[in-house]
């Protein structure tokens, strides 16, 4: 249980990694080729968020190949005795459709494991990224079709194309991972933003930038509970906050998030829930909240075939820095069947529509349509792919 419950605590802790004082390589090739485009969209919405200019409607029909999450890794442990184990991961991202190295930092660290627990220090899934994962039904937590676009995904709505805060991966961090207590463990994470500074607070500086990710998780037999609370801290204590024409938030002083998730597994079939909400201060007193819940599942209607669903949606937000901007939630549509070849090999086929209000520009967080930030598809756009893809781990 406690090799199960680290795998759950950090992606890519492998119970595989801890059996054995060799080095294995490993990797994931996630390559599938999509029918995309972004139907409507307007230039200029009927309300406004302080700064915010948007041109462009929509994009046409169109095909693309696209690399899920691709990557290769290396890992491995040694027996220090007495229960004892160094522990150490090297895990980077490739560009499965072009075969070209895409540098993405992944999960990488080094660290102890025994009877306390699991030490590690690195690039490091924290825990509400790693609920995240568990309550996903697309394989690795990627696909256009993913929960994330709009699940605790705030900076999404200005059309980022990217993760929310807390889905990413925190650099240069700390967990602790402790040991299984009838079912229960905690997750500790702490990131140091390494940018303390003398400049102007006043002029928006980030002085002291730091976050930290706690969690609580419970797995025993078919029941799945997490519950997550993480802060992102800038120290920044006077700022104007907004929205820059290119859609990226400014004088952010801090972030908070808060993530429940629950799954069941029935055997044939599995359910899950998570809910979310983001709050994002700024140093001159405005905020934004944000908040969001999915709900998913799977059918196995053969040993080797599944069909999954997800509706995933993000409420309007909510706060000072909004200005009378109503209409400005999301909703996310994901079906789609998949089919185990072998262990290692599974076969595709999802549609997804992400529908957004006539004030929402929400994009894809895996496999954004165009141009993202100022550009790419207007206000009111919707986003959909219907993809047939290939996934195998070695």
């Amino acid at each position: 249980m406690q090799k199960k419950l680290i795998a759950l605590a950090i992606a890519g802790l492998s119970s595989a990694a801890f059996a054995q004082t060799n080095v294995t390589l490993y990797g994931i090739a996630d390559v599938a080729f999509e029918s995309v485009k972004a139907s409507g969209g307007t230039a200029d919405p009927t309300g406004t968020i302080t700064g915010m200019l948007v041109t462009g409607d929509g994009y046409s029909n169109f095909s693309r190949v696209a690399s899920n999450s691709s990557y290769i890794g290396f890992k491995g442990a040694e027996d220090l005795g007495d229960g004892l184990k160094a522990v150490f991961q090297f895990e980077t991202g490739f560009n499965a459709d072009t075969g070209v190295w895409s540098g993405a930092a992944r999960d990488t660290y080094a660290g102890l494991a025994g009877g306390f627990g699991t030490v590690v220090f690195g690039n490091l899934t924290g825990p509400t990224r790693a609920l995240g994962g568990r309550m996903e039904m697309l394989p690795g937590n990627t696909n256009a079709g993913t929960a994330v676009s709009l699940l605790g995904n705030a900076a999404n709505f200005f059309n980022t194309g990217t993760t929310g805060t807390f889905d990413t991966r925190l650099a240069n961090s700390v967990a602790y991972i402790s040991p299984d207590f009838n079912g229960f463990n905690g997750v500790i994470a702490y990131s140091s933003g390494e940018n303390k500074s003398l400049d102007n607070v006043a002029a928006g500086a980030q002085l002291n930038t730091k976050a930290y990710d706690l969690g609580l998780n419970y797995a025993n037999g078919p029941l799945d509970l997490g519950l997550t609370y993480g802060k992102v801290d800038t120290d920044t204590d006077s700022a104007a906050g907004g929205v820059t024409g290119a859609g990226a938030l400014t004088g952010v002083k801090d972030i908070k998030n808060i993530r429940f998730g629950a799954g069941y597994n029935f055997g044939v079939a599995k359910v899950t829930f998570q809910y979310n909400k983001q709050t994002i201060n700024f140093g001159s007193g405005d905020d934004l909240d944000h908040k969001s819940y999915s709900l998913q599942g799977s059918y196995s209607i053969t040993p080797a075939g599944k069909l999954i669903a997800d509706y995933t949606v993000a409420k309007e937000l909510e706060g000072s820095l909004v200005t009378g901007l109503n209409d400005s939630g999301a909703k996310l549509v994901t079906v789609g069947y998949l089919h185990s070849l072998s262990k290692r090999t599974t076969l595709k086929a999802v549609w997804t529509r992400l529908t957004n209000d006539s004030n929402a520009r929400y994009n894809f967080s895996s496999s954004a349509i165009g141009a993202t930030g100022v550009g790419g598809f207007g206000y009111g756009a919707d986003p959909q792919a219907l993809s047939m893809g290939l996934r195998h781990s070695f």
